[in-house]
């Protein structure tokens, strides 16, 4: 338990640093996205539709969503459906937004599984039909993706498609809001407020929790339904008072189901959590302070127990006064601050919080700097003491503190101005993930002011701001970083590690890079099987650099079995598309028969197409197919031709042969009388 720290240059910073960033991914993107790159396309697509980087444009977003769609690119797909279902940038059509929506379904893409569920179950741009909606959600949930849990346990609960089952609505409400959803939280805390969750009472408490942290998490539905409830407790308080008797008209069906609910929540896993409590609550009470703090933790997060702050409040004050463990005083003196489950009390915050900074706890110590800092620790603000603290937290290695400390530091206002000092603990907050410093840094190597300006730097921690905040894109950049030593030193083992992350997430240039990575051992042991994996992921995706790798691993038999229908059949779809290696590799084959007739028309064919485009090889074999007699097309004029393209490059072979083409020509032409 924890408290931000709300420095405002911080965001001041940061907004500033997404533009400076924002203008050079766009750049990229547009690069990308020209040449054909889905993943790129999607994003721009994005930018476009959310106005970010660019001017906001949502008939440019469905141009770009459409490209990648049509290259089968499930990022894309989604989205586009979404275009049609809602008339983003087109009319709306939602016929097409089932078509889009199953294609990426069907690819696996959750967000468009649950979407597609929601069409089926309302009955938009397809007949109604929910066994087909409840499936779309399950395969959503079976992947773990919070919102087509939160809609499946809707389906269990209200018995739509099969049978209604509350525990099973329940176990997916569950999963959905332990995931962070919002709206999950809120079904959750309805079904506790409706009273069908295992003792068929209502558990208003509980319920109350869950609209709270669903209000938090920013489902401003949430609130209704908790002012709702509170609006009920005072109407009973009141009914009460004046000697009613209340009753609901189902309190007597619930009683009846109460012990068949219970029997059957009686699971060996339940038996299991029950122990472990009773485990806890044992060595609690003989004076284990870990086992203290975390029943302190149990009662505040309502896991293994319902939720009970004043239970939390009391474990974690046994922990504190008892014991002495700084943990629970800094977790005890954030309830006294926040008044949860104990009445708020500002001075016996700044007690706990000062025992527990004095002992050296970081986070208290950083906590109680930030309490000084705002003037709110009831004798109004203190900058030394803010600072004091702040550097002691930042010693201790508290990133947030170590970001606050550069700040002040660089300022020169409340701290005499050290702007090397800031720097380094900018970069020691930045390397711990800080995303504030890590902004901070990108923003300050890009000032022009500054005799330190270094735009490599800048661009590394821009792009590792943005990676570390889950950004495929920037993920992808920072691994050709590591892997250049751009902006910082070398390292294949986190160039590996970005380029997975970028992967997994269906960046294509990632995922080609990776099998390269895995193809040649570099940050990772060689593994040719794990490289044709990612190879095949990208080349199905359109990356015509992983196309004509594949096809090479197909006719090397690296990490697959040879096949050379297989090289030609890749080779082919890459060259298609304009890519000059393949052009080139296609043409040999062609030459030499591999995997296809030999035909040298063809061969000739792509050679001019992937010469025409610079490649080196193909210039110097075109200028000797034309000069020699082998190929019955002898052409010196075209032999010159080409051989000069090569020569210009620099190729010294090329330079003799030209010599002795333009020697030939001469004694062949006639002589004049």
């Amino acid at each position: 338990m924890t408290m931000k720290n709300p420095i405002t240059l911080t965001l001041v910073w940061w907004l500033f640093l997404c533009g400076v960033v924002q203008a050079q991914v766009i750049d990229v993107l547009i690069m990308k996205a020209e040449a054909g790159a889905p993943a790129a396309q999607v994003q721009l697509g994005k930018a476009y539709q959310e106005g970010r980087g660019v001017e906001k444009d949502l008939k440019k977003a469905f141009i770009w969503y459409e490209r990648a769609a049509n290259q089968g690119f499930a990022k894309g797909q989604r989205p586009l459906g979404v275009m049609y279902e809602l008339g983003l940038g087109t009319k709306k059509a939602p016929e097409k937004a089932v078509f889009w929506y199953t294609k990426a379904a069907e690819q696996g893409s959750a967000r468009a599984q649950t979407n597609l569920g929601i069409l089926y179950e309302t009955g938009f741009g397809v007949e109604k039909d929910y066994e087909i909606a409840r499936s779309w959600y399950q395969a959503a949930a079976d992947q773990g993706y919070a919102r087509g849990e939160m809609y499946l346990g809707m389906m269990f609960e209200k018995g739509l498609g099969q049978g209604k089952d509350t525990n099973k609505a329940l176990e997916y409400y569950v999963r959905s809001a332990g995931r962070g959803y919002g709206r999950g939280m809120a079904q959750l805390g309805m079904l506790y407020d409706s009273g069908l969750v295992e003792s068929g009472r209502k558990e208003v408490e509980t319920a109350k929790y869950w609209y709270k942290k669903a209000v938090a998490k920013g489902y401003y539905p949430a609130k209704k339904m908790l002012d709702q409830v509170i609006k009920k407790e005072l109407e009973v308080s009141d009914a009460a008072a004046k000697g009613l008797e209340i009753l609901t008209a189902d309190s007597e069906k619930f009683e009846n189901v109460q012990s068949q609910i219970v029997e059957d929540m009686i699971t060996p896993e339940r038996q299991k959590e029950e122990s472990e409590l009773e485990k806890q609550i044992k060595e609690a009470e003989e004076g284990s302070v870990s086992a203290q703090n975390r029943l302190g933790e149990l009662y505040t997060e309502g896991i293994l127990v319902k939720r009970n702050l004043k239970k939390a409040a009391f474990w974690f004050l046994r922990a504190a006064a008892e014991q002495g463990n700084v943990n629970s005083q800094n977790d005890l003196a954030v309830m006294y601050i926040e008044g949860d489950g104990i009445e708020k009390d500002m001075a016996k915050a700044m007690l706990w919080l000062t025992k527990a900074a004095e002992n050296g706890n970081d986070i208290a110590q950083n906590n109680l700097a930030t309490v000084y800092a705002n003037g709110d620790s009831g004798g109004g603000q203190d900058i030394d003491k803010a600072i004091f603290w702040y550097e002691k937290a930042a010693e201790n290695g508290n990133d947030s503190a170590q970001n606050d400390l550069a700040i002040l530091l660089s300022k020169g206002e409340e701290l005499e101005q050290d702007f090397e000092q800031a720097l380094n603990w900018f970069n020691l907050s930045a390397e711990k993930g800080n995303l504030d410093a890590q902004n901070n840094l990108s923003v300050i190597y890009a000032d022009e002011s500054w005799a330190g300006k270094d735009m490599s730097k800048s661009n590394y921690w821009g792009h590792r701001a943005l990676a570390e905040h889950g950004d495929a894109l920037a993920q992808n950049e920072l691994a050709i970083m590591y892997i250049n030593g751009d902006g910082t030193n070398k390292d294949p083992k986190r160039s590996f590690f970005w380029f997975e992350k970028a992967a997994q997430q269906g960046d294509i240039t990632a995922q080609n890079n990776l099998a390269i990575m895995y193809t040649k051992g570099e940050g990772v042991e060689q593994n040719f099987e794990k490289a044709v994996y990612w190879c095949e992921k990208a080349a199905e995706q359109g990356n015509l650099t992983a196309q004509n790798n594949l096809a090479i691993m197909y006719s090397k038999g690296q990490g697959v079995e040879k096949d050379l229908s297989k090289t030609v059949y890749w080779s082919e779809r890459s060259a298609k598309e304009g890519n000059q290696t393949a052009q080139k590799n296609l043409a040999i084959l062609y030459v030499e028969g591999q995997g296809v007739e030999k035909d040298f028309s063809k061969a000739i064919s792509w050679f001019e197409k992937a010469a025409a485009q610079g490649d080196l090889a193909s210039q110097k074999n075109l200028g000797v197919i034309y000069a020699s007699d082998e190929w019955q097309i002898k052409d010196l004029s075209k032999a010159e031709y080409w051989l000069e393209k090569a020569a210009e490059q620099g190729d010294e072979m090329s330079q003799q042969n030209l010599a002795i083409i333009r020697q030939e020509s001469k004694m062949q032409k006639p002589k004049m009388d």
